[in-house]
């Protein structure tokens, strides 16, 4: 979080520093809040990279293409997520993401999908 910092991110809630972990915890630097940083440079390793921890990484874009070719320009890509209102435009852009899963307007399996996932077949 702190390279993210240094490289042009800014932290929009949370931090390093969770108050009601116990001090010797917090010492080690075991432990972080919920975290957001926003205006996440696309170079910096906090976008690039997944950080493991409660930190999200959040960033605005003009254009669809812009956000897909973003998206995309990462090695990993485990999981994305696209949330809107327009169901055409998630359904969309989605079909245009590599990753391992894309979770249309939500952000965890839903029951629905885990019902899906047990009903296909495995060759």
């Amino acid at each position: 979080m702190e390279r993210a910092l240094a490289d042009g991110a800014r932290l929009a809630t949370g931090g390093p520093v969770n108050p009601v972990l116990p001090t010797e915890d917090l010492a080690r630097g075991n432990f972080v809040q919920p975290t957001i940083l926003s205006h996440v440079p696309i170079d910096s390793a906090a976008w690039t990279e997944e950080i493991f921890g409660p930190v999200l990484c959040v960033n605005s874009f003009a254009t669809e293409n812009e956000a897909v070719n973003v998206a995309n320009a990462s090695p990993y890509g485990l999981a994305h997520a696209v949330l809107s209102a327009d169901t055409t435009r998630s359904r969309r852009v989605a079909l245009q993401l590599r990753a391992g899963v894309v979770y249309e307007n939500c952000s965890q399996v839903s029951s629905y999908l885990r019902q899906l996932s047990n009903n296909v077949a495995v060759n």
